[in-house]
This record gives structure tokens, sequence and C-alpha cells, in this order.
């Protein structure tokens, strides 16, 4: 991390294409300024750690989803096996058990 003593009227450039204006300090805080292109995203710190937070939540949320969904899908499949399983030893017993079904 480069750390800088600057004052107000100053700026600081990143790459060819953004500069920081230092515009006004406001007690412990200071005003600057961004010139950035339009493609590249310029977010405060804090909002895009809460953006993180709230992704990384969110996709806790899907993944609790998609095992609820896994879930439910054995347990269907599992009961449609034993079903299945019980109509063929019907029609076994029957006689009536189609060559493929064996």
């Amino acid at each position: 991390m480069l750390s800088l003593l600057v004052q107000e009227g100053d700026y600081v450039l990143i790459g060819d294409n953004i500069r920081i204006h230092i515009q006004k300090g406001i007690g412990r805080n200071m005003k600057i300024g961004i010139d950035a292109p339009r493609s590249v995203p310029v977010v405060r710190g804090e909002l895009y750690e809460k953006l993180l937070m709230e992704n990384a939540l969110g996709n806790i949320d899907e993944l609790e989803q998609n095992r609820h969904v896994k879930e439910n899908f054995k347990k269907d499949t599992e009961r449609f096996n034993k079903k299945r399983e019980g109509v063929l030893n019907d029609l076994k017993r029957k006689g009536a058990v189609p060559a493929s079904a064996r």
C-alpha cells in the first residue's frame, strides 16, 4: 500500500485514466473527487464489503435451498423405486412381467 500525505487541491493518478482529487478536509473527514472511465466501477469500501457479505449470504441461502431440493429428489426417487419394485413384484406373481423389466 502506498501512503501519501496530501493537501487540498492535490491529486493522485492511478494508471493513465484515473485521477483522485483531494478537494477538502472537513474535520477528520476528507472530501475527494474521482475521475475514472465509466467502465471502471467506483464504490466506497464499506459498501463493497456489504455487497460481498450479502452475496455470500445469498449464496449460502441458495446452497441450502439446493441441498433441500437434492434431498427431496433423493426421497422422491427412493419412493418411486419402491413403488416400481412393488408393481413389478405384483406382475411377477401374476406371471405378467415383460422380459425387459426382469
